[in-house]
């Protein structure tokens, strides 16, 4: 018996609706993107400064095979120096 209660309820679940010939947005350039280039470009000893307080610059040197090292700039964002 609880076995047929159990389809029961998965048989009331409405699937997402398929859809078709729906076109597929083209790439535009995001953050992820520029944070890439941006770090990709840089030299050793190179820095510039980033205004938010999140992971893109490590996400994107992660990406790039880059290390990096940031620092709080007072009133500014964060620094973010290429190390390696």
């Amino acid at each position: 018996m609880e076995s047929s209660s159990r389809f029961r309820r998965y048989k009331q679940i409405r699937p997402f609706p398929i859809e078709t010939n729906v076109p597929i947005p083209k790439l535009g350039t995001t953050q992820w993107s520029k944070m890439t280039i941006t770090i990709r470009n840089m030299a050793i000893g190179d820095s510039f400064v980033y205004p938010n307080n999140n992971t893109a610059p490590y996400k994107a040197a992660k990406k790039a095979g880059i290390k990096i090292r940031t620092s709080k700039v007072n009133g500014e964002g964060w620094r973010v120096w290429r190390v390696e």
